[in-house]
């Protein structure tokens, strides 16, 4: 930690090689990119002011054991290059390639508050944005293109098309507005806000090619809020499920919960009595709850998949 060679104040991304050989760093401010051995010896730093005129940092993955990825949003500061919502690096911190390129100034406008999503699957990794309706597909030998669209508006997906679908300036008000999107062997979901404030949560069943909206509802939700479409958490019953991450090649999925925020949106008693398959898990998620003080961070919760 510092500001000498090789050092850095903040972190504002982390990426390791399928090997498990190299760590890339990046940071915001300033625009930098480290690369370390998996032992912590710095290897080289670059500037990359001149290079992407970005302001935020969304997530890197790594494609091969050579090249990773970057995903940007929220373009700042004066520069001559050309905003590129992914960017591909070698590891000598060389760019090689720049995805779905931006140049007319109203989109860009709306790029200050745009989104994004970035996260590997299968052999690759997929890329969507909050307010575009396209997921993409990027290959381990850096080829791009677009995987599913999603009509949020009449709950269907199409797959392998695009869709010019920026939908509008810099304001969300009248827009669908995508908050993540998961993609699992068989099937598709994605989840966020439509037009006029109800969320949905999009299903997509990859072998029938059906999409359908989840509309289950938490039977001891005690919030005011309109209630939030989502697939019944027939596990350990805690709703909604926020997840970190999907990895179904590793085996694992990552979800998260903040006890404290729970006190005041479910019935403790009516949880205790859900008839789930893990009873386990849900008496420990209901003792966190009530015996939370409001200074805890988020809870991970980690499953195998079978």
């Amino acid at each position: 930690i510092g500001k000498g060679p090789g050092e850095f104040t903040e972190v504002n991304g982390v990426g390791m090689d399928p090997n498990e050989q190299f760590v890339v760093i990046m940071q915001m401010r300033p625009k930098m990119i480290h690369l370390y051995t998996i032992e912590g010896k710095h290897v080289k730093s670059k500037n990359l002011k001149d290079i992407v005129p970005y302001f935020t940092i969304q997530a890197i993955h790594f494609l091969d054991d050579q090249h990773f990825a970057v995903a940007f949003s929220r373009p700042g500061g004066e520069s001559e290059a050309v905003f590129a919502r992914v960017v591909v690096f070698n590891l000598d911190l060389e760019v090689v390639n720049r995805f779905l390129p931006i140049t007319d100034p109203d989109d860009l406008s709306m790029y200050l508050l745009q989104y994004v999503w970035c996260y590997p699957t299968g052999d690759g990794i997929y890329f969507c944005e909050g307010l575009n309706d396209t997921v993409y597909y990027i290959n381990p030998t850096g080829e791009i293109a677009p995987r599913y669209h999603l009509n949020i508006t009449e709950d269907q997906v199409e797959e392998e098309t695009y869709r010019e679908s920026i939908q509008g300036q810099s304001r969300f008000d009248g827009k669908n507005f995508i908050w993540g999107v998961y993609d699992l062997p068989d099937q598709l979901f994605a989840y966020g806000m439509r037009k006029g404030g109800s969320t949905f949560l999009l299903c997509y069943d990859k072998d029938n090619q059906e999409a359908f909206s989840c509309q289950y509802r938490d039977p001891c939700d005690t919030t005011s809020y309109e209630k939030r479409p989502f697939i019944q958490n027939d596990l350990f019953g805690l709703e909604p499920i926020y997840f970190r991450s999907i990895q179904p090649n590793d085996g694992f999925v990552v979800m998260d919960y903040t006890p404290w925020r729970k006190q005041d949106e479910i019935d403790v008693d009516c949880f205790r009595e859900l008839d789930v398959l893990d009873p386990g898990i849900r008496d420990q998620i209901a003792d966190k709850i009530e015996n939370a003080t409001g200074e805890e961070s988020k809870t991970l919760i980690l499953l195998h998949l079978k």
